[in-house]
C-alpha cells in the first residue's frame, strides 16, 4: 500500500504529457488551413504542470515527435513558449524564445528550477527570460497580474512576424 513514488509517477507523467502536448501541436498544423491560421504561429503556454509541459514543447529536441501516432509529417515544435510556476526538465539548443513567471516563495515547483532552467537555456544560447514575484508562492496566476500583458506582447512580437510571410487562408468560409 501506501502512496506512490513521486519521483517515478513524474518521470512517466511529464514525457506522457509533453507527448500529448506534441500530438495536439501536429493536430493543429494539420488542420491549419481550415481552421484559418497560420502552422507556423504555434505556441503554448501553461501554469504548473503545464508550465513544465510547455517547457518540454520549448526545449524539444526536434528529432524527437512523441508518439507520432498522429498526424505525422508535422513538426511538433513551437514559435514561443510561456510557463507560469513551471520548469523545463530538459534543454537543447536552438529553442524557440520563452518567458517564464515565478513566485520567489512557490513550494510546489520550486523556484530554484526555473532559475535553472533560465540559466540553462542562456547557456547553449536559448532566449529565456524570467521575471520573479517576490513573496509570491504558487498561484501566481490570481496571485499577481501583470505576467499577462507581459506575455501577450511577448506573444506579439514573436509570433506577428511569423504572420507576414503566411499565405492567405485558401478555404472558403462556410
Amino acid at each position: 500500500g501506501g502512496f506512490p513514488n513521486e519521483v517515478a509517477r513524474y518521470a512517466t507523467a511529464i514525457p506522457a504529457a509533453r507527448s500529448d502536448a506534441q500530438a495536439a501541436t501536429r493536430w493543429i498544423r494539420a488542420n491549419a488551413a481550415g481552421f484559418r491560421f497560420s502552422p507556423e504561429a504555434v505556441a503554448s503556454m501553461g501554469y504548473s504542470a503545464g508550465g513544465v509541459t510547455s517547457m518540454g514543447l520549448a526545449y524539444l529536441d526536434p528529432n524527437d515527435t512523441g508518439d507520432n501516432f498522429t498526424n505525422p509529417g508535422y513538426p511538433s515544435t513551437i514559435a514561443a513558449g510561456v510557463s507560469l510556476s513551471g520548469a523545463a526538465v530538459g534543454m537543447s539548443p536552438g529553442a524557440p524564445p520563452v518567458r517564464m513567471f515565478h513566485g520567489d516563495n512557490d513550494t510546489t515547483v520550486l523556484y530554484a528550477s526555473a532559475v535553472k532552467t533560465c540559466e540553462e537555456a542562456r547557456a547553449v544560447g536559448n532566449d529565456c527570460e524570467l521575471t520573479s514575484y517576490p513573496d509570491i508562492g504558487h498561484g501566481i496566476y490570481s496571485a499577481y497580474g501583470d505576467w499577462m500583458p507581459m506575455a501577450i506582447r511577448f506573444y506579439a512580437d514573436v509570433l506577428v512576424p511569423l504572420l507576414a510571410d503566411a499565405p492567405p487562408p485558401t478555404v472558403e468560409p462556410p
